[in-house]
């Protein structure tokens, strides 16, 4: 389960990965590696403790101090971040225009220490931006930790130490783009020394690509890398926004750049983000049958299909540069293809998913008897399932996310069927979204789930081996919880957020797919380890997935097939709606056999 980024109301994706370190301890990898581990997994524990996970102040002679256990994904990601050279941190960066703020008179320092400001003032409200994880003795799972500030000159030393201009960092002086700079911070590993593992990177005057055929030009541009612990990809974005709001308030003149220096610094605590268990509505129940139901189910799916996946053909394994290529469609042809695949039964983020798996079967052929199966855990952004006030849109920037299963059996694949291929695998995928959607206890049962899929590993099994993918996210659309404009007191545009993207460190091989849009323009992204799947390669395999999501066009009906990445235009080479070489050959060779 890597990716924890935020899906859509109609559920996505995301992965299982291994660990590819060698170093890393037999005693914790992601998932239990037999379907008799599972099985003996998955015989639910009674009076499940969700106290653990409620911050807890244990030390009377340090009262600023909170701790609670890690939740659920919480804590398999953070023991990727540490054992598996930083697998599944975090990324969001945004472009912006500042339209009536005096960017024109801001150096480059001014407007870093206009972001501290923010970020200081942010950090009262969400003091989780400067949690950390940490282990003791007495727990085995890791422990979310927060120290509150000192005084406001703690508050300004923690600013200068994750607030980062270009000359901060070595190796950052000649970065020309957010996604330039996010290839080299990727290298970084967090937690840093000082335990700090939550970042903002400022580029500026950064090279943007043009959008849809439209030249556009960005002023900053702000990269947030953080671990995937304390936020997933809704509450990165949700985070962004608060942060975006306050230096609005500075840059505008509404708030003294120097006001955060009087909040109540050893207070904070009291605004520390509630753990998923304890923010819950009255829909998600905690115990009882439908919660044991919501728990059985799931734990099934698991020893169902996770000892059965199926991957891209292995290539070289071991850590190495995180890359990120990705292409945007234009308005008009975004719209097209929402339409075209409405008319088909499925959303595009269905199809979407859909179309990667046909990309991996192409690079991977399936045997004509295969059980095996592509699978990820199902991602359901949970947060309208919280109470007051975490339910609303910016209520909630933390980690919360129900985890469920999404499996496409191989057999699909080979089967014989005049319906195209890339459908009949969209209606699998769907089946896991509505399944997902309509599980009644999915995020509460996650703290349970998780710890019985660790258990076979806790007692010693061995590690599965590396996972190839592919994994697949549908983020849906950006606004609904990244704000795009920030307007002054007289109603003015101070800023304006002209592009984003959302992103992860990838160091297993198998390639992490993402789809969303921003502005009405779909973009589809691969987050990939560059040692395990050379560029050369995942170009390929992105055009070959821009391709099939073309071909569900109508051929009357079509415009010109391009998007864009930086400002290169590229035409789709593939039409998923006929059958591959290697697809035909599969069939004819089963008709051979069945006869035979």
């Amino acid at each position: 389960m890597p990716s924890f980024s935020f899906t859509d109301a109609s559920g996505s994706a995301g992965p299982s990965p291994a660990l590819t370190t060698t170093s890393m301890s037999s005693e914790v990898p992601p998932c239990p590696s037999s379907k008799a581990d599972l099985e003996v997994a998955s015989t639910p524990a009674s009076g499940f403790d969700y106290s653990r996970f409620s911050w807890r102040q244990p030390c009377p002679d340090a009262p600023g101090y909170f701790e609670r256990e890690a939740f659920a994904a919480e804590m398999i990601l953070d023991t990727w971040h540490r054992f598996a050279h930083g697998e599944q941190t975090l990324f969001l960066g945004v472009d912006l225009s500042l339209p009536s703020s005096p960017s024109h008179t801001l150096s480059a320092a001014e407007f870093i220490d206009a972001v501290r400001s923010a970020w200081s003032a942010l950090r009262f409200d969400v003091p989780t931006v400067a949690s950390h994880t940490s282990y003791t003795c007495d727990t085995v799972h890791p422990l979310v930790t927060y120290q509150s500030a000192a005084s406001a000159s703690d508050v300004a030393t923690w600013a200068k130490r994750t607030v980062r201009g270009r000359g901060d960092i070595r190796g950052l002086e000649t970065v020309r783009t957010l996604d330039e700079l996010r290839y080299e911070v990727a290298k970084r590993t967090i937690p840093e020394i000082t335990g700090d593992q939550t970042f903002i990177y400022v580029l500026d005057k950064p090279s943007s690509p043009s959008q849809g055929g439209k030249d556009r030009s960005a002023e900053y541009g702000l990269l947030l890398h953080t671990s995937h612990v304390p936020f997933d990809g809704a509450g990165t974005k949700i985070l962004m926004t608060l942060l975006l709001r306050h230096l609005a308030a500075v840059l505008d003149g509404r708030c003294d750049p120097e006001a955060w220096r009087s909040l109540a610094w050893g207070e904070e605590g009291a605004n520390l983000l509630p753990s998923v268990p304890d923010s819950l509505g009255p829909t998600e129940e905690k115990s009882g049958p439908v919660y044991e139901e919501t728990l059985k189910e799931t734990m099934k799916d698991y020893a169902e299909w996770f000892p059965r996946m199926y991957g891209f053909k292995p290539r070289n394994i071991g850590p190495g540069p995180s890359n990120r290529i990705w292409r945007t469609f234009s308005k008009e042809k975004t719209s097209q293809l929402v339409r075209a695949s409405r008319a088909q039964g499925f959303t595009l983020n269905q199809l979407a998913h859909a179309a990667v798996y046909v990309v991996c079967s192409n690079d991977n052929p399936i045997p004509i008897d295969s059980n095996g199966a592509f699978v990820n855990f199902g991602l359901r952004n949970s947060r309208s399932t919280l109470a007051p006030p975490y339910n609303t849109a910016d209520g909630y920037p933390g980690f919360c996310l129900g985890i469920s299963v999404v499996a496409v059996p191989c057999s699909v694949f080979v089967e014989l069927s005049d319906e195209p291929l890339l459908f009949r695998v969209a209606r699998r995928v769907k089946q896991g979204y509505v399944k997902m959607k309509e599980l009644p206890s999915l995020t509460a049962v996650a703290g349970e789930q998780m710890e019985m899929v660790m258990r076979p590993a806790k007692e010693g099994q061995e590690l599965p081996p590396p996972a190839m993918g592919p994994w697949f996210s549908g983020d849906g659309i950006g606004e609904d919880y990244l704000q795009p404009v920030y307007r002054g007191a007289q109603g003015a545009e101070v800023i304006r957020v002209e592009d984003f993207f959302t992103s992860l460190n990838k160091q297993d091989p198998g390639p992490f797919f993402r789809c969303f849009t921003w502005n009405g323009h779909l973009q589809l992204s691969v987050d990939y380890n560059e040692y395990a799947m050379p560029t050369p390669l995942m170009q390929s395999w992105l055009d070959e997935w821009v391709g099939h999501l073309e071909g569900i066009l109508p051929a009357d009906n079509s415009m010109p097939g391009e998007c864009t990445m930086a400002n290169e235009t590229i035409l789709p080479t593939q039409n998923p709606n006929s059958l591959s070489i290697r697809s035909l050959t599969r069939k004819i060779s089963s008709l051979f056999k069945r006869d035979s």
